[in-house]
This record gives structure tokens, sequence and C-alpha cells, in this order.
């Protein structure tokens, strides 16, 4: 199935990494580390081409959103974020971070949490 039919078919359906949204050169080189993570803490460093505003999300893999950062602003150039999890994480395991602009745009890693 190509991604324009896959997003026809969940039109009006939220969708938890949100199909429709599309990764481009908005956000580049997105890091997440310490990857395995066994602290409380996690740093997110990426480039951004323009400013914005962005959010990050947290989820667990069976989709369900466990917890989100939303409305940062942030000027061009290189991002480097400290994001504090245990609040979202409750035990150790395999999450995803996405990090979305308000232009639309989108990138999502895995994380694992030990």
């Amino acid at each position: 199935i190509s991604a324009e039919d896959a997003c026809d078919a969940i039109k009006g359906k939220e969708s938890y990494l949100d199909l429709c949204r599309y990764e481009s050169d908005a956000i580049k080189d997105l890091k997440v580390y310490p990857n395995p993570n066994t602290t409380n803490k996690v740093k997110l460093q990426f480039h951004l081409s323009k400013k914005c505003e962005i959010r990050i999300d947290v989820h667990e893999l069976s989709g369900r959103l466990i917890g989100n950062v939303g409305n940062i602003p942030c000027a061009p150039g290189e991002q480097n974020l400290i994001l504090e999890f245990r609040r979202f994480i409750p035990s150790p395991g395999v999450y995803l971070i996405s990090i979305t602009t308000s232009t639309g745009e989108q990138v999502v890693r895995r994380f694992i949490v030990e």
C-alpha cells in the first residue's frame, strides 16, 4: 500500500505516529542518547532549518501516548534538549520519541529504557 493510500484510509482517524505527516529537511540528524538509557534523562540533538515551535511526544510501542512536551519555540540551527522522561515512562522497555514542528514535519526514533 502506498503512503498516500494509507493516509486516505485513515483520514479522520487518530494515528499515534500520524502517518500522514512527513519527514523533511526541517528536522535533520535527530540523535537520542544515551540509548539504551539507564538514567532518568535523555538528550535530544537535532538541526532545525527554520524557526518554529516543536512538540515532543513519547509513545509506548502499542501506540499509547504517555507524555508530551509541547510548544517549544526554537531558532534555526543546532538544538540540544534534555528530556526528563521518568515522569512519562513507568518501566523499562522500548518507546518512541517523536518531534513534530508547527508546520507538520515529523521525525520518530526508537528509545530503549533499561
